[in-house]
């Protein structure tokens, strides 16, 4: 009997012990894998840090660098016992002009590796280059009133008053190298009027809208918002003080910008979001009548590797020479405003820029001459369709003597009025009803590329008139600080 009393005591006590092996079994089994787990998140850590070091010392090296490879990886071991290992792989050694790297790292910790890899990583320059933003009339900007269902795309200022009126604004980034890396970005409104004090902030906007249809109640004139006012994101982009009517409104967005021009959000624009401390507040749109208060975005960007770099060069002398028998020896140089026209007493324009930050080994790919007519003395628009033409000057000339007759004091032209070459660099045409307030571009491509190789001496440009006509061109000079000339040239 004692036997068969003790037989099932031997089985409870097999069973309790099979349970607890099996279940130190599965803790066991359960601490190897949380432990592989957590070996394998240090690794992939580890990885994703390398990955970031590479793509650090890509922007450090520049287009010309060389960068990490295989053989001479970026390493660290410092990284709570974790470590990596990163390089980048392009078809040579060097960076061609153009190439994406694909950037490879692999994160270890104990006995657990992991590779991550990222393809197609655009290789930048290492010195930045700046873009402003300030499209004039064709800028895209409106305000929305509550409860009121008129668009006010064309105003020439933005009402921001909280509670009542909230204005949109958008920015078209494609001129935008494809790739490149925003280092900063400033949005500015000028204050036309104001009172109060309070910050001025930004919100971003999360439908697209149309600056002829938007409204209180839609979107662009038929698609409702969301929410009546505008459909934003709950958190401000920016904030900053208001300083007084006659001053501008600086708004960091660099973070933003930086998404819009890479995709990762949908540039959908801003809104202008009033405290209720302003009991007004009024910002120039870009249908303002003075261009230089109108809403502006200013870039500096890091261009892509094979991008090219562009300059917006400023004149080192500029002036016009005057036909008329009363003026044909007068200088204007010092003058604000340069005349340009051919009606008898013809008026031409002399100006010149330096161009020898450009490396003569370069390739000008664009330079474009602009100009800002702000005056017609003779009728609101022009009579007449126009056609300005830009000629390499062959003579040197001095910016505070030169004169219809003279080049310098005491030096006639060989030609009055400028000597040039027949052949004309570049040239455009002024449509008849052309307006001032506008400006006036002309292509000198070949012309600067010949300045930069060193083929042609650069004694400047003389702007001439080449059809008759009764009206008067009056351009902003250097001396004119809204809206000085430009040579914008593009580069490689």
């Amino acid at each position: 009997m004692a036997g068969f009393v003790l037989l099932p005591v031997v089985l409870l006590l097999a069973v309790v012990g099979a349970t607890a092996w099996l279940a130190n079994r599965e803790l066991g089994l359960n601490a190897d894998m949380a432990s592989h787990t957590l070996d394998r998140d240090k690794a992939r850590l580890a990885a994703e840090a390398g990955l970031q070091r590479a793509v650090v010392q890509m922007h450090n090296t520049g287009c010309a660098g060389i960068y990490p490879t295989i053989l001479t990886p970026v390493k660290d071991s410092a990284l709570d016992g974790a470590s990596y290992s990163a390089w980048v792989y392009t078809p040579g050694s060097l960076i061609p002009r153009g190439s994406p790297g694909t950037i490879t790292s692999t994160g270890t910790y104990g006995s657990t590796t992991v590779t991550i890899s990222r393809a197609n990583v655009p290789m930048h320059q290492a010195t930045s280059a700046a873009l402003t933003l300030q499209p004039g009339a064709t800028g895209v900007d409106t305000y929305l009133g509550v409860n009121n269902g008129t668009n006010y795309g064309n105003q020439t200022t933005l009402n921001a008053v909280a509670g009542q009126s909230w204005p949109l604004l958008k920015f078209d980034l494609a001129s935008l190298p494809a790739g490149a890396h925003i280092v900063s970005a400033t949005l500015s409104a000028y204050a036309t009027n104001g009172s109060g004090s309070g910050n001025v902030a930004l919100q971003r906007v999360m439908r697209d809208w149309t600056e002829t249809g938007a409204n209180w109640a839609t979107a662009d004139g038929s698609t409702a918002w969301t929410t009546a006012g505008g459909d934003l994101h709950p958190a401000a982009v920016a904030s900053t003080a208001f300083a007084g009517s006659g001053t501008w409104l600086n708004w960091d967005v660099t973070e933003l910008a930086d998404k819009w021009s890479k995709g990762s959000l949908p540039n959908q624009g801003l809104q202008v979001r009033a405290p209720a401390g302003l009991s007004s507040l009024t910002l120039a749109s870009s249908d303002h009548a003075t261009v230089a208060y109108r809403p502006k975005l200013v870039l500096s960007y890091l261009p892509p590797c094979g991008a090219d770099t562009v300059l917006a060069l400023a004149p080192t002398a500029d002036t016009d020479v005057d036909a008329n028998p009363m003026l044909r020896n007068m200088n204007f140089g010092a003058d604000p405003d340069m005349w340009l026209s051919r009606d008898g007493d013809d008026e031409h324009v002399l100006i010149r820029f330096d161009l020898s930050s450009i490396a003569s080994s370069k390739t000008v790919t664009t330079a474009t001459l602009r100009l800002y007519l702000n005056a017609l003395p003779s009728g609101a628009s022009t009579s007449a369709a126009m056609t300005l033409e830009a000629h390499s000057a062959t003579k040197a000339w001095n910016e505070l003597q030169a004169t219809w007759v003279s080049r310098v004091t005491g030096t006639a032209w060989t030609t009055q009025g400028g000597d040039y070459t027949n052949a004309a660099a570049g040239s455009t045409v002024l449509p008849l009803g052309s307006v001032p307030g506008t400006w006036v571009e002309i292509d000198i491509t070949a012309l600067a590329g010949s300045w930069v190789s060193g083929g042609t001496v650069n004694n400047g440009l003389v702007l001439v008139v080449k059809n008759l006509s009764a009206n008067q061109l009056v351009f902003s000079s250097r001396n004119n600080l809204i809206n000085p000339p430009q040579l914008v040239v593009s580069y490689h």
